[in-house]
């Protein structure tokens, strides 16, 4: 039987102040990656972060952080096989919940040791624990906690071979976990249910469920619970008559607990092995296979295995007519059996007493909650005298706040206005209406010229552009690879207009967030329009136009560079390209609404490119942009 501990795995804490100048968020990382390596079926690196978490002092003054160490490193103990650390870390959190009154806390730590009971064989206390443990999650309404409680109770029936009833709490348990779906509980119901059938001898459905579990290990990389899952279906095999698939499954098993170090699934692996030999009367394979498993079950103090061990030798030696040495076996499992009934007697008056130091805690805490009501009823009246006074300034303070906030929000108001008629006129001013006039005539030429192909084209990336432009134009923050993907079919249309290439070329610096880095729409398009218009139409050459993005702090570079005819009149229209700055002037104004404090022609420098030979080889914008993510 596998059991629910969820106790660990939903139970990260917030851990409120910082140790060794690690932060927060550290802390909680270690934590988390900690209970990741452990569901990952990676238990030594999980225990070698905790080993490092309370090596940097990180549980000082935590009571809470300690106790969930020990929870978890109680789980991995215990899926290692190391029973008797487990026990102790265990206890050592149930301790620690006791004094601290954390009913949650101490709901999974009477979980974890219910489980060891169980492991231990000592059902009845088992049940007793589960079901307070149940008790407080129903009070708490935990219900993943209720539905690993359900799960653990069933093993406990299933032991006493009751598979009905452990069916019952198992379906209960399956259908908590499948709303919340975690898949390493559904894993352990999964062998479960699949145990109760096999117990019921519907080896059909066992199979069924065996082979599902065995999936959702697969897919989860959980090697622990692929090595109990191929165990299992070799058993329901084995008991089906079919000992060769047996074999084969419990020699999978066998090689993933190897290469794991699962000391506790191959201890299992070998003891199925051996019974399923002294069956099929390979006694000297059965022999091997009992002494290996035997060994490790010694290293890792499971009484209950080492019992159910005495009976497969005792049953090898009745085979091959050896009766004193079985009787020898038997003397031994009943010495071993007293034992662990002396040992379960010791165990049940030292929990009496923790649950005694529990209670007496509990009623510690009712006592001075009293007292504490008691003092506030002497300091009624003082506190009525200190509200009135409180009242009395809070509304003189309001006030003046009230007022503070009213200049401001003045202030604020003003600026929206200012910035809105920004956009309104960016948004005039984005088409220039000569564009809009000429595209429309080249469209009307390729029809007059029946040039269909290449009207449909032209007409299709004008419409585009249109609709990405109102599109843009509706927001406030924008992508910057968006506004440049516009950028780029604006310029592909101007090239078809003009009839010689335009060549765009854009660059990022390594470390630019081109997916992130926001900007207002449209903030690009007017310089890039007054390159085309007014310097690269202007001659016959090839037309070509760069911008570089550079990261700079808290803003970023955005230089735009054309090998146009410069900033001189335009040689023949005989129109100064100064003058034609409206939409210059109006991209300052906006990036002005972004940087107010900064001088708005700090914001957008324009200076002209001379070559080698001093003369004027084109223009560059270079325009200064305070980061904004999207």
């Amino acid at each position: 039987m596998k059991l629910s501990r969820h106790n660990n795995f939903f139970c990260i804490l917030l851990i409120a102040f910082y140790a060794f100048s690690i932060p927060l968020n550290a802390q909680e990382e270690y934590l988390n990656r900690a209970e990741t390596f452990y569901r990952n079926g990676e238990p030594d690196s999980a225990l070698s972060l905790i080993s490092s978490i309370t090596e940097k002092g990180l549980t000082e003054g935590n009571d809470t952080l300690q106790a969930d160490l020990y929870n978890l490193a109680g789980n991995i103990y215990e899926d290692k096989g190391n029973f008797p650390v487990a026990y102790e870390n265990y206890y050592n959190a149930m301790r620690i919940f006791f004094s601290l009154g954390n009913k949650k806390g101490l709901a999974h730590a009477v979980n974890n040791v219910a489980n060891m009971y169980y492991r231990k064989g000592m059902y009845d206390q088992a049940l007793k624990y589960q079901s307070f443990a149940l008790k407080l999650r129903t009070g708490l309404d935990d219900t993943t906690g209720i539905a690993s409680s359900y799960n653990n109770i069933g093993n406990i029936f299933f032991s006493w071979k009751q598979y009905e009833k452990a069916l019952a709490f198992y379906n209960k348990a399956i259908k908590l976990k499948s709303e919340s779906g975690d898949t390493l509980e559904l894993i352990n119901i999964r062998l479960n249910i699949g145990s109760a059938w096999l117990g019921l001898k519907n080896y059909e459905l066992a199979r069924f469920h065996y082979t599902e579990a065995l999936r959702l290990a697969e897919v989860g990389k959980n090697y622990v619970l692929k090595a109990d899952g191929l165990i299992n279906m070799g058993y329901n095999e084995f008991l089906n008559g079919n000992t060769e698939t047996a074999l084969d499954l419990y020699n999978q098993a066998l090689g993933i607990s190897e290469k794991h170090r699962l000391d506790f699934e191959k201890m299992l692996a070998l003891k199925n092995k051996a019974e399923l030999y002294i069956s099929t009367g390979k006694f000297k394979e059965a022999q091997a296979h009992l002494d290996a498993s035997e060994t490790l079950c010694l290293s890792l103090g499971i009484r209950e295995s080492q019992m159910e061990l005495l009976r497969l030798r005792t049953d090898l030696y009745i085979k091959q007519n050896q009766y004193r040495e079985a009787w020898a076996v038997y003397d031994e499992y009943r010495k071993i059996n007293d034992d662990l009934f002396s040992e379960t007697t010791q165990q049940q008056l030292y929990d009496f007493q923790a649950l005694q130091e529990f209670e007496a805690r509990q009623k510690e805490l009712k006592i001075k909650d009293l007292q504490i009501r008691l003092k506030n009823n002497q300091l009624e009246s003082l506190r009525l005298i200190l509200l009135i006074s409180v009242i009395s300034l809070f509304l003189v303070a309001a006030t003046i706040v009230l007022l503070m906030k009213a200049r401001f929000r003045k202030k604020e108001i003003e600026a929206v206005k200012r910035q809105h008629a920004a956009m309104q006129k960016a948004l005039s001013a984005q088409m220039n209406p000569h564009f809009i006039s000429n595209s429309l005539s080249s469209i009307q030429n390729y029809f007059l010229n029946n040039d269909l192909a290449a009207a449909s084209d032209y007409l299709n990336r004008f419409g585009k552009l249109i609709r990405k432009v109102l599109d843009l134009s509706m927001k406030e923050l924008i992508p910057l690879e968006e506004e440049l993907e516009l950028i780029r079919l604006y310029v592909q249309l101007e090239e078809l207009r003009l009839g010689k290439p335009v060549h765009l070329t854009i660059v990022f610096s390594d470390d630019f967030p081109s997916s992130s880095a926001g900007i207002p729409p449209l903030l690009l398009q007017p310089v890039i329009e007054n390159a085309i218009w007014h310097g690269i139409s202007g001659h016959d050459r090839e037309g070509k136009i760069s911008i570089s993005c550079e990261w700079a702090d808290d803003s970023f570079y955005c230089i735009i560079r054309d090998n146009g005819n410069g900033l001189t009149e335009h040689k023949s229209n005989g129109n100064p390209r100064k003058g034609k700055s409206y939409g210059l002037s109006l991209t300052r104004e906006r990036l002005s609404l972004l940087s107010p404090e900064t001088d708005p022609h700090e914001l957008c420098m324009i200076m002209e490119l001379k070559d080698g030979k001093g003369q004027v080889s084109g223009v560059e914008v270079k325009m200064k942009i305070k980061v904004r993510y999207v």
